[in-house]
């Protein structure tokens, strides 16, 4: 099986645009977590921010 593989042409460019699909779905994850965090962060600083203008 792994010699097959490895000679067989045609499970190249199959194996490689998965790999390359999987990476970008990886990399879409992790934009879009730090996306999330920081918008969240950004939120609570405007609530930190609303808080102590109308505690003053």
């Amino acid at each position: 099986m792994p010699k097959t593989q490895e000679t067989d042409p045609v499970l190249f460019p199959s194996e490689a645009n998965e790999n390359k699909v999987q990476k970008k779905r990886a990399g879409r994850g992790i934009i879009l977590v730090i996306a999330g965090v920081g918008i969240m962060a950004f939120v609570i600083y405007l609530a930190m921010v609303v808080v102590m203008t109308t505690q003053s």
